[in-house]
């Protein structure tokens, strides 16, 4: 169980930062989107 837990912590950490990176993408994309139309 040790090695999941040191081996799943990077994991989590990696898909978190990734998530957080997309969404910031799609908010300046919708948001970028939003002042095109405007």
């Amino acid at each position: 169980m040790v090695w999941l837990q040191t081996y799943s912590m990077p994991c989590l950490s990696y898909l978190l930062r990734y998530n957080r990176l997309q969404y910031d993408l799609i908010k300046t994309r919708l948001l970028s989107g939003f002042f095109m139309r405007e």
